[in-house]
């Protein structure tokens, strides 16, 4: 098998296997930018490896200095995203004990309860809590289309109270779609309610970095209570 065919084949597997993956991840209410983006390229890859002929025929039709530059372009999309998610995971995150936590929604299943990931934040957050059941609890996720209906800040608070946290300790905020609308109305629930502006963000450790940010432009002094992300759910972000 030649050089071509190797190529033509990995294109073919790795785009199908890929495309799988990312389906998985949809159906499994993880149809974020991440996995969107992934199921495109995916497709592009499945693509490519079909109709590669095609392509390495047109590719060598160009002349060398628009060949340099079709090269170029992916490296331009690829470096950015690689440098922004080393950023993300090799700054040093700051832990302080704080007297009010914003944990950040991760979707909700068709029957209400929490995604895999979010309920993963939440049993994080309850290792805090029996520690310090004097935090007050900001309940960040707001309503969308694939939630079936149900409100992330419902469903977190409803898993908090079922292992014993007071209800009222919990501030919903229910506005939000978005993480940037997370941390905002999160502040002005801290700031209507005179919370505590040090606060405890709960969520995953690739999250931490620009959740912290946006606290820190929101007027809130953030600290971090990573989770990890389970390995099979990293493509989709």
């Amino acid at each position: 098998m030649n050089g071509k065919k190797v190529l033509k084949t990995v294109l073919v597997i790795s785009g199908s296997v890929f495309f799988v993956w990312f389906l998985c991840l949809a159906g499994m209410n993880y149809g974020n930018i991440g996995s969107k983006t992934g199921f495109v390229m995916a497709v592009l890859a499945i693509f490519c490896g079909f109709r590669f002929e095609r392509i390495s025929e047109y590719l060598t039709s160009l002349d060398k200095k628009k060949q340099r530059t079709l090269l170029i372009l992916p490296a331009i999309v690829i470096l950015p995203a690689v440098l922004t998610t080393s950023v993300m995971y090799l700054t040093p995150l700051k832990y302080k004990p704080c007297r009010t936590m914003i944990i950040l929604g991760c979707g909700v299943n068709d029957d209400g309860s929490p995604t895999i990931v979010e309920k993963r934040r939440l049993d994080r957050a309850l290792e805090y809590l029996r520690e310090h059941p004097d935090t007050a609890i900001v309940a960040a996720g707001g309503l969308r289309d694939d939630f079936g209906g149900y409100q992330e800040a419902d469903s977190m608070a409803d898993y908090l109270t079922a292992h014993g946290i007071n209800e009222k300790m919990i501030y919903k905020e229910e506005k939000s779609s978005s993480t940037y609308e997370n941390i905002n109305y999160s502040a002005e629930i801290i700031n209507e309610n005179g919370l505590s502006k040090e606060v405890l963000i709960v969520t995953d450790r690739f999250h931490q970095y620009r959740s912290v940010k946006f606290a820190e432009n929101a007027g809130l002094e953030p600290y971090s209570l990573p989770v990890k992300t389970d390995w099979y759910i990293w493509p989709a972000y």
